[in-house]
């Protein structure tokens, strides 16, 4: 049981390394910079690149309505490498929420009732319950063939 939880801890470990994340702030926010204390990680271009980001008022718009991760996605094209380094940051918590969320329904799901679902039957439930995609049910409605009486 012992050795389970340390190499459980360990692979934590290796996902969410435990690293000083003070000057990382510019990854959730990065229009209140403070440009003459810019992180040292960050090379000389990245960190002009940094600075245009923060005046940069459609990303602003991006970053109010539609969060964080949108904001790096939109901005990976303009600047690539400065996003490429926030999207990393943003990664693990992204996937570490999807798992938790996905265990969740699972538990719901898969009651002593239903537990004897197939893994097919209990996956296509699970990213159904998970997926913020909507469905087109008049598109699906449409492409089913109706029956007909005899």
């Amino acid at each position: 049981m012992a050795q389970h939880l340390r190499q459980l801890q360990d692979q934590f470990d290796d996902y969410l390394p435990s690293e000083d994340l003070t000057d990382d702030t510019w990854v959730e926010n990065p229009f209140y910079v403070d440009i003459h204390r810019m992180p040292d990680k960050l090379s000389a271009s990245e960190k002009e690149s940094l600075i245009e980001v923060s005046c940069d008022n459609l990303l602003r718009s991006i970053h109010h309505q539609k969060g964080t991760s949108a904001m790096w996605t939109a901005a990976a094209v303009p600047y690539e490498s400065l996003a490429m380094k926030a999207l990393k940051k943003l990664v693990p918590f992204a996937t570490s929420y999807l798992c938790e969320s996905t265990f969740s329904h699972m538990v719901f799901v898969k009651t002593k009732e239903r537990s004897r679902q197939t893994d097919e039957n209990l996956e296509a439930q699970l990213r159904i319950q998970v997926s913020r995609i909507e469905p087109r049910f008049e598109e699906l409605i449409e492409d089913v063939q109706q029956q007909r009486s005899h």
